[in-house]
């Protein structure tokens, strides 16, 4: 599963200050689901899941701070833009392939989050002694990571979309 990147945006919560979305592919909403359904938790109904990666946290930020923000990690070479594709890159890779999810409580400020449990993801490449195990997700090949949080309550609070 390759998981590409979306324009950089602006968000209005901590977690989503600075961001860019993932562009939601059948496998990736696929995954989703199969998480959902592995927490026995229903799929929500209209959707609320925004994958995304977060490149600042903060909320105390104005639009215009944070559209500068943008900017500079444009000019500086960090985030390159493709507006026309609705993509972009971001330290030169336009898309990533998960290799682990991590379910990670995320009370209280980053730097105390605590990772629960850590889930290999499968790949579809020819077995090696570094594939993950054979109860893992299967997703087609793979490489960093996706994050999930959760709130220590079935998905209430920031950030506990999985």
């Amino acid at each position: 599963m390759s998981v590409k990147l979306a324009s950089p945006t602006t968000g209005n919560k901590f977690y989503q200050c600075v961001l860019a979305a993932l562009i939601p592919s059948q496998d990736l909403l696929s995954l989703h689901e199969a998480l959902l359904a592995s927490f026995d938790l229903p799929v929500p109904s209209p959707p609320t899941y925004f994958p995304h990666l977060s490149l600042i946290y903060d909320d105390k930020l104005s639009f215009d701070d944070k559209e500068k923000l943008i900017q500079e990690l444009k000019d500086s070479g960090e985030v390159q833009d493709f507006p026309d594709l609705g993509r972009c890159s971001i330290v030169g890779e336009q898309a990533f392939q998960p290799t682990e999810i991590l379910l990670v409580k995320t009370q209280g400020p980053p730097p105390e989050w605590e990772v629960l449990h850590r889930i290999p993801l499968a790949t579809s490449s020819t077995p090696s002694s570094l594939d993950p195990p054979s109860n893992a997700f299967p997703v087609p090949s793979a490489k960093p990571l996706v994050m999930l949080g959760a709130t220590g309550q079935a998905c209430e609070g920031e950030f506990c979309e999985l």
